[in-house]
């Protein structure tokens, strides 16, 4: 079926409370995708990270050549903080990502 995951754990400043999670580095079988496997995925992971961990951000990243991925960011709440460059790059392989944050409506 595949995999979604939290990510990159921010703490605040001095304290060890967690602040903020990427959600990602997810795949999906070809089977699975198109599905709404991704969505309840996502929507589980971001209630922990808001209601169990406590952070007060979530972030989402997609290479800017996945159109599918990041299309979708907006219908879902996400505020798209546009593309940058870098990240973390596969081998030999130069990739923007395109950045989006859901941050908590407390």
């Amino acid at each position: 079926m595949g995999c979604t995951a939290f990510w990159d754990p921010r703490y605040w400043p001095g304290r060890q409370d967690l602040r903020a999670v990427e959600v990602g580095w997810t795949w999906l079988a070809a089977s699975a995708q198109g599905t709404t496997i991704n969505a309840e995925a996502k929507l589980l992971l971001f209630t922990h990270a808001f209601e169990v961990l406590g952070v007060t951000r979530v972030d989402l990243k997609a290479d800017a050549r996945n159109q599918r991925s990041a299309g979708r960011w907006s219908a879902s709440g996400r505020h798209s903080r546009g593309c940058c460059a870098g990240g973390r790059l596969p081998r030999h392989r130069a990739r923007k990502a395109c950045c989006g944050t859901r941050p908590c409506s407390r």
